[in-house]
């Protein structure tokens, strides 16, 4: 079988299951951004999705005051 570049073959309970992953990148302040995981968290299919966040450790200024302007 020819797998896509965006096609990953994983065993889980001694089953192979082939799944295209989605990488969701947001700008969203920490409120909204538990919202979205909470929602993600319910309608996902599998039944431990894997949802995390990854911490922005350096942002330009002005740019962070624009993300916290127009998405709370």
């Amino acid at each position: 079988m020819r797998l896509s570049a965006s096609t990953v073959e994983t065993v889980f309970r001694r089953a192979i299951v082939i799944s295209c992953p989605v990488f969701l990148c947001h700008r969203l302040g920490a409120m909204r951004s538990h919202e979205l995981k909470a929602q993600i968290a319910e309608l996902h299919p599998y039944e431990i999705p894997a949802i995390y966040s990854l911490e922005v450790v350096d942002v330009n200024a002005s740019y962070l005051e624009w993300v916290n302007q127009n998405t709370l």
